[in-house]
């Protein structure tokens, strides 16, 4: 019975052996399949972090360009604002300029009006004296007409202009009558 019995202890193990076998190939099978699948994931890892490395240089790209961008930006603005501040000091002293041109063309405008109403008013003088003048010699021919002296001593005596100044002082005109030649 011993035999027997150690017959089906060796029958038992081999049949265990076998199982252990099978078992170890399915083991082996699900380890190789496991490090397929590991190592896939390791490339996949691989490959992901490369993406992500790229994705992430790329954005450092964009995020400098942006950068470059902002400060392009930033200087036109700050050319833009310093253009308008020139602008704006021009404008002023444009106004300036324009406020102190109309002052001075307003003073103008009253001097040549002043100049136009004593233009006037020497025009009125001159074609008074013009008349006071006109009126004076009438009354002096007039007055030679009927003085009762001869027709030739009063001819003789209007031809020469010293003769005519002592007429003039003689009755008081002299005045009058240079005032009449100044003015014509």
């Amino acid at each position: 019975m011993y035999i027997e019995d150690l017959h089906d202890k060796v029958d038992r193990s081999r049949e265990e052996l076998k199982r252990s076998d099978s078992e170890r190939l399915l083991l082996l099978q699900e380890l190789n399949r496991k490090e397929a699948e590991l190592q896939n994931s390791a490339l996949c890892i691989e490959e992901l972090e490369e993406s992500i490395a790229a994705m992430a240089l790329e954005s450092q790209c964009e995020i400098e360009s942006m950068k470059l961008d902002i400060m392009a930006l930033e200087q036109s603005c700050f050319e833009a604002n310093k253009i308008q501040e020139e602008t704006t000091e021009e404008r002023a002293r444009m106004n300036g300029m324009i406020q102190e041109l109309e002052a001075q063309f307003q003073d103008a405008q009253k001097i040549i009006e002043s100049l136009d109403d004593e233009n006037k008013e020497l025009k009125e003088k001159l074609d008074m004296s013009e008349k006071n003048a006109r009126l004076f010699c009438q009354g002096i021919e007039e007055w030679l007409q009927n003085k009762d002296r001869s027709h030739q001593k009063c001819q003789t005596c209007l031809s020469k202009p010293e003769d005519k100044l002592s007429i003039l002082k003689e009755f008081g005109y002299i005045t009058l009558y240079n005032y009449a030649l100044i003015c014509v």
